[in-house]
């Protein structure tokens, strides 16, 4: 459950390497235990209540916001882990006591899982620890390695779709099919002993609703927030008060903005958000006057040093220092300790704090980074690209992204792309590089809009898939599911980075890139030599 493998570069500077820890403590595993247990006891009385006849569409919803939110690296108090437990606890008993019930009401023999734990108010993060290692133990003595590692993956990915399935919500109804693949999944976990063909069969399943809920995303994105275009987005500061917002969620951002129409607070992106400036919607706003922080991992010192209040949107909760304590918020439904939440679209506490912090006295100024693209320019060089391609000009293609644009990632792919001979043709969405054969495009790792790029691209050349290579960086949830997608489209060249242990388990990381044919990127010299040859 422990774990903390990792080797850092010399010149890398992230979360992790600050604190000298890159791991996810013993507390944090445990507790996820507990919830996972929790969430697949209560998908089983959902499954049974469906075949009963009984429909559970918020209870469904519920158990996805749940799954979407448990894999945050957050530091809960005592209290928070014994609310959000108890919470699913209460939630599974009911809906137990409903389906039995429901199968009295219809002379049905009800089916109840044998494997269950009690668990009450009175339990301290002690118990609660223990017990999320009790379960641990037991799981690994029902199943193989094999078994384990692949039902590890399946969470993964159900965990992408529900995260982007509550992102989808923001915009528009969802269909309930997504959300019943993700009941489903979580009710697989109660049947150990499931063919390896039938849960590979399921994980794909599961990456093929999430390929086409981020495509709705995007499109959803789109009709929102305007398309894309090509802006160069200051990295200064000014002078005045500040709010400083975190995340990819675009949809708080915008009401944040929207709140603070008639009110002199500027406010800086960071992280993901940074694509915001790229949509046209956002050149609507006045208050939005640039981005702050250079580097997405860098979450302790930026926050550190920003003068003003912090707003986390949904799903950008991070390992928080307590000096920040006190100038923090968050539209998440659960928020660690010391940061407060916003419900409503209500910022009227945050728009406060702000006021009454020191913000930038002087500000500084540190250049520009370029964002988005420019529609006309990129339809040519794609059309003119995948003509070449097809041609046989250009012999192979390079996608890099998407990117956790660490020091270590970006020396490997500045190495790389020096390297690359003239007849490879390169789409960088992490490194900056230009040259005649690069085409960079920065859309800060927002999967839908970079999906929906890639969809057009790939419409208009050969499926001579052998002939493509990706390079992904970025360990999370949304690669996993992407990294298994291109292979079932038929993309056999794809290249992962080292992934710090908080990011994912590295055993589950090993063992997924046996089962799918992954390449690990180890010795970048060795490795670029294999790659361009």
């Amino acid at each position: 459950m422990y774990y903390n493998y990792y080797k850092p570069s010399e010149n890398e500077f992230n979360d992790c390497t600050s604190k000298g820890v890159c791991s996810v403590p013993p507390s944090v595993s445990a507790f996820r235990e507990v919830i996972v247990m929790l969430l697949r006891q209560l998908a089983y009385y959902i499954v049974k209540l469906n075949i009963a006849g009984v429909e559970c569409d918020e209870l469904k919803l519920e158990l996805v916001r749940s799954l979407a939110s448990i894999f945050t690296s957050a530091d809960y108090s005592d209290d928070e882990v014994y609310t959000c437990i108890l919470t699913n606890y209460n939630n599974l008993i009911q809906t137990k006591e409903f389906y039995i019930q429901i199968c009295k009401d219809k002379g049905i023999t009800p089916r109840e899982l044998k494997s269950e734990v009690r668990i009450s108010s009175d339990m301290n993060l002690s118990k609660l620890m223990s017990l999320g290692e009790k379960i641990f133990k037991a799981r690994n003595k029902k199943i193989n390695p094999q078994h384990r590692q692949l039902f590890e993956i399946m969470l993964l990915v159900t965990q992408s779709l529900a995260g982007n399935l509550i992102s989808l919500a923001d915009y528009t109804d969802v269909d309930m099919k997504f959300a019943d693949k993700a009941v489903g999944a979580l009710d697989m976990l109660n049947y150990p002993r499931s063919s390896v063909i039938k849960i590979k069969n399921y994980i794909s399943d599961i990456v093929s609703l999430n390929f086409e809920l981020v495509s709705t995303l995007g499109d959803e994105i789109y009709a929102q927030f305007g398309a894309i275009r090509e802006k160069s987005v200051p990295l200064s500061s000014r002078p005045g008060k500040a709010i400083l917002v975190s995340g990819s969620n675009l949809k708080d951002l915008s009401n944040l903005l929207e709140s603070l129409e008639c009110v002199d607070i500027d406010v800086y992106t960071h992280s993901d958000l940074l694509i915001a400036h790229a949509l046209e919607k956002f050149g609507e706003y006045k208050n939005l006057c640039g981005h702050y922080g250079s580097n997405s991992d860098n979450f302790m010192l930026d926050f550190a040093t920003f003068p003003g209040a912090i707003l986390l949107t949904r799903g950008a909760a991070k390992n928080i220092e307590y000096l920040y304590r006190g100038r923090l918020f968050s539209t998440d439904k659960a928020v660690p300790v010391g940061v407060t939440p916003i419900r409503d679209k209500d910022f009227s506490v945050l728009i406060q704090t702000a006021e009454k912090a020191r913000g930038f006295k002087t500000g500084k100024e540190k250049g520009f980074i370029k964002v988005g693209y420019n529609a006309d320019e990129l339809e040519n060089i794609l059309q003119n690209a995948a003509n070449s391609f097809n041609s046989g000009s250009i012999q192979k293609v390079f996608v890099i992204g998407l990117t956790s644009m660490s020091s270590r990632n970006n020396d490997f792919y500045n190495e790389l792309l020096a390297k690359v001979h003239d007849d490879t043709f390169i789409i960088s969405f992490g490194a900056e590089r230009e040259d005649k054969n690069i085409l960079p495009l920065n859309l800060s790792n927002n999967v839908p809009l970079l999906y929906r790029l890639m969809n057009k691209f790939l419409a208009l050349v050969k499926s001579d898939y052998e002939r493509f290579s990706f390079f992904i960086s970025k360990c999370d949830s949304n690669s996993i599911s992407t990294m298994i997608a291109l292979k079932e489209h038929g993309f056999n060249n794809i290249y992962l980075n080292n992934c710090p242990p908080n990011a994912v388990n590295p055993l589950t990381i090993n063992a997924f890139a046996k089962l799918y044919g992954i390449k690990m990127i180890t010795n970048p010299k060795e490795d670029i030599k294999e790659i361009i040859q």
